[in-house]
């Protein structure tokens, strides 16, 4: 008799349609196996990490900035600070250091020029204060005859070199610019110092000097009408002004030539402590470079 069994590995049970009895297909289509995306939990957010960097690299770069300005602050503070401290010291030395002999005292450098000078590390120089000729003095009229006969009448003075500055003009410097003059070293043991500066200008600067662009700026020439002398020059001991009267005639152009001789003159004059004015007349006795006639320069 055939064995009606079903196989072990068959359903045991075929669903059905409750309502009308009929055998349900069955789906035998594969299982989806797709991830399913988790489901947040409510309430809860998630932060990309794309914002944390740009966040991190906001903050460090406000720090960054920060440390520079603040680096930039302290600078200029210290630089003020130091600025105040440098300015007070010059205030103090400035104060404490008055003139030559103050400064050579205190220890400064001396400059071996004629007349000396002391020179204040960052502050001013100091000129030490010398006479053009101590040996010549008219009690009468208060007036030093600075001897142009260069004669010396006092045997200790004459044996000192003094060294002086002689001033001329140089190309293409004082072509157009008058007040342009540059000077040049000479020495001597003439007392008549200032007398020996004048004819030292009247004669020109060396070759060696001319090379440099340095010209000859004072030329006279005729006949003199005070004992033969170039010129003659007279100091005021009181006025500290310079009179300086030529005894030939002076050659030049006039205009720009004529400010070019004054300027080199009165330079070479004015290095002398005794001397802040210079007074210079022709060989007639009126106002050199005076072009009004009025002879301003005597008034």
């Amino acid at each position: 008799m055939p064995d009606n069994t079903m196989p072990s590995n068959s359903p045991s049970t075929v669903p059905t349609n409750n309502a009308t009895g009929n055998v349900a297909p069955v789906n035998n289509a594969p299982v989806n196996s797709a991830p399913v995306s988790p489901v947040p939990v409510d309430g809860a957010t998630t932060t990309p990490k794309k914002s944390n960097k740009i966040l991190f690299i906001v903050i460090a770069l406000f720090v960054f900035i920060c440390l520079v300005l603040g680096a930039v602050a302290a600078y200029f503070a210290y630089k003020s600070t130091k600025d105040d401290k440098s300015d007070d010291d010059n205030d103090t030395t400035e104060t404490q250091i008055t003139n030559f002999e103050e400064c050579e005292e205190a220890g400064y450098p001396i400059m071996e020029s004629y007349p000396r000078q002391c020179a204040v590390p960052g502050g001013d120089t100091y000129t030490e204060d010398i006479d053009i000729d101590d040996t010549a003095t008219n009690d009468t009229d208060n007036t030093s005859d600075d001897s142009a006969t260069g004669e010396d009448t006092d045997d200790s003075d004459a044996s000192t070199t003094k060294n002086i500055k002689i001033y001329f003009p140089r190309d293409p410097d004082s072509m157009d610019d008058y007040d342009a003059v540059f000077a040049v070293n000479r020495s001597s043991t003439r007392v008549d110092i200032g007398t020996y500066a004048i004819e030292q200008l009247i004669a020109g600067p060396t070759a060696a000097e001319q090379a440099t662009g340095l010209f000859d700026v004072l030329d006279v020439e005729g006949v003199s009408n005070c004992s033969n002398k170039d010129f003659s020059l007279n100091v005021n001991k009181t006025t500290k002004v310079a009179t300086l009267k030529f005894c030939k005639v002076v050659t030049s152009a006039g205009g720009g030539e004529d400010a070019r001789i004054m300027t080199a003159i009165e330079e070479t004059l004015k290095q002398f402590s005794t001397v802040d004015t210079v007074t210079i007349l022709t060989r007639d006795g009126h106002c050199f470079g005076d072009e009004s006639g009025m002879d301003l320069c005597l008034d």
